[in-house]
């Protein structure tokens, strides 16, 4: 009966551009889902390097683990683990990302690197393994790549474009991995950082995505936020103290009326666990 369920659910949330395929879930921080799913940050955590690799330029060495749970759906699950540094020059971040259940599990591997082009200007690429496992169907993994350009307008304002899957990816003739191009501008204060992006998938319509976050205090950071395309409601709270973050979000699908609830922890890795980059 669960089965069943889960099933009817998949089907509907395609029927209205919900789920497109494969890969699809959206595969961010707890700290960024609650901010509406916003992928630019000013200062990266781990598990959003390896999305946006450009930010490494402003990575700090940190670990990151975090779990969700999709639409309420007991059986369905979503974990994350990542680590990011910086040497010599460069930024570096590495991920694993898991989703779903027993007898269907998506895992992606993400290996990422950024660094400066000048004071402004930084790039970075990610080589991503994607895996793809159904029972009694079998296994099939495949390489994408995602590139990344940021431009610092201004301090603490920063223009920035992410090309996922550029080489189009396929696990067969069939069903290829989405084509996303995704733009955007973040603002940062010194307690107050806005978002704005756009996500365009090359075969569906795109959509806004909207952030806030608001730090009233050096211990706890609160956001909202918005995702147009598929709509969703976001809030979320940080609790910080000397660098270690506890991170809790959660959003809500106004066609589902169902809610998605995210918990995650980052680590810093280094004596210096407020510094940034040069």
């Amino acid at each position: 009966m669960k089965r069943i369920a889960l099933l009817g659910l998949i089907l509907f949330l395609k029927g209205i551009d919900f789920v497109y395929g494969a890969f699809e879930w959206a595969q961010v921080s707890p700290h960024n889902r609650a901010r509406g799913s916003l992928i630019l940050t000013v200062t990266p955590s781990p598990l959003m390097s390896t999305l946006d690799p450009s930010a490494l330029v402003r990575a700090r060495p940190a670990a990151e683990a975090a779990i969700a749970h999709p639409y309420q759906l007991a059986s369905l699950r979503a974990s994350q683990f990542a680590l990011q540094g910086y040497c010599n020059g460069w930024g570096w971040a590495g991920s694993w990302h898991q989703f779903g259940r027993r007898d269907y599990r998506e895992q992606k591997f993400n290996l990422a690197v950024g660094r400066s082009i000048n004071s402004y200007l930084s790039v970075g690429i990610t080589a991503n393994v994607y895996h793809l496992r159904i029972q009694n169907y079998g296994a099939s993994s495949v390489l994408g790549w995602t590139l990344a350009i940021r431009d610092e307008l201004q301090p603490g304002l920063l223009w920035g474009v992410i090309l996922q899957n550029i080489t189009n990816a396929q696990f067969h003739d069939t069903e290829g991995l989405p084509v996303i191009i995704t733009t955007g501008f973040q603002m940062e204060t010194k307690d107050l950082v806005l978002g704005m992006e756009w996500e365009q998938d090359l075969d569906y319509p795109g959509g806004l995505r909207f952030g806030v976050e608001y730090q009233p205090v050096s211990s706890i950071r609160i956001s909202l936020g918005a995702d147009q395309r598929p709509p969703r409601l976001a809030g979320g709270f940080s609790l910080i103290y000397r660098g270690v973050e506890i991170e809790y979000a959660v959003d809500y699908c106004p066609v589902l009326a169902r809610f998605t609830t995210d918990l995650g922890l980052v680590v810093p890795l280094h004596r210096n666990r407020t510094g940034t980059n040069p």
